[in-house]
């Protein structure tokens, strides 16, 4: 399963794997390429603001995320889909 692919005009974003193992596509732009990476239970992610991203799990086990956001904005209309 995945989230959407998106990004935030007014926040960046830190997420903590509590639980399981996620992926995790991060892209600096449209034209910069697309960055996989894999974190394990505590590890961490900072998403910078205006930077594509799209959490998945490619397992059977859940996943659990800790999101803190900040910035100037952060309500949900400050995101962007693909």
């Amino acid at each position: 399963q995945s989230l959407s692919n998106q990004m935030h005009n007014h926040r960046s974003e830190y997420w903590l794997v509590s639980e399981g193992r996620a992926t995790i596509m991060t892209q600096a732009g449209e034209l910069a390429p697309c960055i996989e990476v894999t974190k394990d239970k505590h590890q961490d992610i900072k998403i910078p603001i205006t930077h594509w991203h799209r959490l998945s799990n490619t397992s059977d086990k859940p996943v659990r995320i800790i999101e803190i956001q900040y910035g100037d904005y952060c309500e949900e209309e400050d995101i962007v889909r693909k």
